[in-house]
């Protein structure tokens, strides 16, 4: 399993989903300036251009879309339109991670584009996300976006297949619970 997520949760289902986008906390939190922070934002706009037409799911500290890059990826829609699914993460320690905004930034377009906008907080019981898996998988940025070597430890771009041979990510919702597994194609 990737991640359980156990509140304010759609209805959706999305299956065969071959790369992750991971914004890891600790790393964004440590981010000092405005403009690294933004430059992030960027970046994450440039592998959602790359990434068209294939399924991926960002994940990433605080609230997506918000203009106080303190608070979280300070990305604008047109830099995660095609993605699946934006899971903003509440993780760290307490008084450093705002409350998620499950989209709100860009609510309406990501419910008419049907992206899943969820939210996992340790505060939650019931929410589990598999920190191990994100922080041991290879990044693959370099090989999708050539030169942006020095955004590796801010950016991680997980493939899932090269991970998990022969599996995809499904991510099933039944507006109780979310759950993200690991899953052949053929289950």
């Amino acid at each position: 399993m990737l991640f359980r997520a156990t509140r304010m949760i759609p209805r959706g289902h999305v299956d065969h989903v071959k790369y992750l986008v991971y914004v890891p906390p600790e790393a964004y939190q440590a981010i000092r300036e405005d403009g690294t922070r933004t430059e992030v934002a960027r970046l994450v706009g440039q592998i959602n251009a790359r990434l068209e037409g294939t399924r991926f799911i960002l994940l990433g500290p605080g609230r997506w879309g918000s203009t106080n890059s303190r608070l979280g990826v300070p990305v604008g829609y047109a830099e995660i339109y095609n993605a699946s699914a934006l899971v903003e993460l509440g993780l760290g320690p307490e008084g450093a991670r705002p409350d998620p905004s499950f989209g709100t930034h860009f609510f309406q377009d990501l419910f008419e584009a049907q992206i899943y906008p969820l939210a996992i907080s340790t505060s939650n019981e019931g929410d589990w996300l598999n920190e191990p898996f994100l922080e041991q998988a290879a990044n693959c940025l370099s090989e999708l976006i050539p030169g942006r070597h020095a955004m590796a430890e801010c950016v991680r771009v997980i493939h899932i297949p090269s991970e998990r041979p022969g599996c995809t990510l499904t991510l099933t919702m039944d507006g109780t619970r979310a759950v993200a597994y690991f899953a052949s194609p053929a289950e």
